[in-house]
């Protein structure tokens, strides 16, 4: 029995590579006989990602801000009664 040569293991290789690729997908749920569908479903998870993060955005510049405000106006609170007007 002699050793495959560079090409017959490499052809293998991607043989084996490409199973173990489609059942991973296949077992992640993915149609991976549909290619058109599997980017929508990618595509949908993004715009899903990059919703999450604008809202995440969002609410970190809300917080920041009433935070800002809220000492701003104990600041302003404080000086108006150091100063007695």
């Amino acid at each position: 029995m002699s050793d495959p040569s560079f090409e017959e293991r490499r052809a293998l290789d991607k043989r084996v590579i490409s199973e173990a690729v489609k059942e991973t997908l296949l077992h992640l749920g993915l149609d991976i006989d549909n290619p058109a569908e599997l980017r929508k479903d990618f595509n949908h998870l993004r715009d899903w990602r990059e919703s999450s993060e604008s809202i995440k955005r969002h609410a970190i510049s809300t917080i920041v801000g009433t935070l800002v405000t809220g000492g701003l106006a104990l600041l302003f609170v404080g000086l108006k009664d150091t100063f007695g007007h």
